[in-house]
């Protein structure tokens, strides 16, 4: 079959190729990558009864629009947004059908920060190290394999599919972005006994707000009380560079909190308060600067069943016919 796109009409800074993720090169210093929010990936993927691995384009802030050169299935999911096909609104969470000539538009979302476009069968790229994951920072990934975001006059390879029926998510499986403070679960690891009682009462009692600076790298915490958090020993910061995770917490000097992300370093030096769950990941993932965050403790077995439920449950959801 042969290989024909579409051509990009408008795009941005934040927009780009994800797949799962880079796997197997952290040791290198080659971090993850990936979809900042998992979960709206993974839907897209099920839309289409596509490979996990297969890529989508992961918009940041909305703002993407293409024509088709031929005929095929797309669909929208993640932030609150808008999908136009031919400047006619179309459902968000549903396959849809386009020809040859048609122009998509994804506007700017309500809610939310990040909404994956995929396609019937994945854009047909080539990988770099083992993924096409987009990675500005480290020049991998992407389009031709160095990094960049989609500009506009790019073209992106896909396979050309016959019409098949639509079908859709149920409203009950997607989230909805309009909280304006969240809660995440704390697993505490190897350091958060090194903090003294009275900065982990502080800590777990206080209301943080999302920093303008955070990215996909890490989302940045600020608060009113950096005094009561600021008053840390020199011994916590003269330890050795360890790996990281994702949803690592990691501490500054002045008792900043990171939460490390999808584009994270590999290693880092500052000392590490415990682990965001996963889910929790996500749904950070998709929140916006001025949002309260707040944590509460849990155990790693808690953590470890939550997931294996959701994965469970994510399994067996079938989609419906539209």
């Amino acid at each position: 079959m042969a290989v024909s796109g579409f051509s990009v009409l408008q795009s941005s800074a934040l927009t780009g190729l994800q797949d799962i993720g880079r796997v197997g090169f952290q040791s290198l210093g080659v971090a993850n990558s990936g979809p900042a929010d998992y979960l709206s990936f993974y839907w897209g993927s099920r839309l289409h009864n596509n490979h996990l691995k297969s890529p989508q384009v992961e918009i940041g802030f909305g703002g993407f629009t293409f024509t088709s050169h031929c005929a095929t299935s797309i669909a929208l999911t993640g932030a609150d947004n808008q999908l136009l096909i031919n400047n006619v609104p179309v459902p968000m969470w549903q396959t849809h059908a386009i020809k040859a000539g048609d122009i998509v538009k994804v506007g700017r979302p309500q809610r939310g920060i990040w909404n994956y476009l995929s396609v019937r069968g994945g854009f047909q790229v080539h990988s770099t190290l083992g993924s096409v994951a987009t990675s500005t920072r480290e020049k991998l990934g992407g389009l031709n394999g160095q990094g960049q975001a989609l500009k506009k006059g790019d073209v992106l390879p896909i396979l050309p599919s016959k019409h098949s029926a639509a079908v859709k998510l149920d409203k009950a499986w997607q989230p909805n972005f309009l909280e304006d403070k969240v809660e995440l679960s704390l697993v505490p690891n190897a350091h958060y006994f090194e903090f003294s009682k009275k900065f982990r009462k502080a800590f777990l009692s206080t209301a943080f707000s999302i920093d303008p600076s955070s990215n996909k790298m890490g989302v940045r915490l600020t608060c009113n009380q950096m005094s009561e958090l600021s008053s840390l020993p020199e011994s916590l910061f003269a330890k050795p560079s360890e790996a990281t995770s994702m949803g690592t917490i990691q501490i500054t000097p002045s008792g900043v909190p990171i939460v490390l992300h999808t584009d994270r370093q590999t290693v880092g030096g500052y000392p590490k308060f415990g682990s965001v769950a996963l889910p929790d990941c996500w749904n950070l993932a998709q929140c916006r600067p001025g949002t309260y965050v707040s944590f509460r403790l849990t155990r790693l077995s808690s953590a470890q069943l939550r997931y294996r439920h959701l994965q469970q449950q994510l399994q067996h959801t079938k989609l419906s016919s539209c």
